[in-house]
């Protein structure tokens, strides 16, 4: 699933160029790129990642997230596209997101979850997809703040792991 990221990821950054004599002459389009933190949530008790912004409106996603021992020790990757439909300016550095709407995919791997359900409860195909794995919608109400330095956005999410 990172490989399937890392290639979108990559093919997002090289979008629109050509395999022509570069034009040195025009600017080079920058995907900006992000860092984030967070505590508790579907992501682990702590996690972080990188959001990606390849166009105005919508926001690629990839976290690493940890739970610790004494709740399961579980690590997590997670994908979210979220599409930001509108942004209100409140204040000069203040902006409100009053929705952001998308898919996420989950890839739990701890000693506790592995590919395969358990055979004595499940009959071999009743789920199709691996028991480490969820995806689902996901929402997000957000502000963003930002100072001279950094752009803060504290954020509401809304999720479920049910496929």
């Amino acid at each position: 699933m990172v490989r399937w990221l890392i290639l979108v990821l990559f093919a997002l950054s090289e979008a629109g160029t050509s395999l022509a004599r570069p034009d040195t002459t025009a600017p080079r389009r920058v995907i900006p790129v992000e860092v984030y933190a967070q505590f508790a949530g579907g992501q682990g008790m702590w996690s972080a990642g990188i959001v990606a912004t390849p166009f105005k409106s919508a926001e690629l996603t990839l976290g690493l997230g940890y739970t610790p021992p004494a709740f399961g020790k579980i690590y997590t990757v997670t994908t979210k596209l979220l599409f930001v439909p509108r942004s209100i300016r409140l204040r000069d550095r203040l902006h409100l997101l009053p929705i952001k709407a998308g898919v996420h995919g989950a890839f739990h791997l701890s000693r506790e979850t592995g590919l395969q359900w358990d055979r004595n409860k499940y009959p071999r195909g009743y789920y199709w997809w691996p028991v480490s794995f969820r995806t689902g919608p996901v929402f997000q109400f957000a502000l963003q703040w930002r100072t001279r330095q950094y752009l803060l956005t504290p954020y509401y999410e809304l999720s479920t792991n049910d496929l």
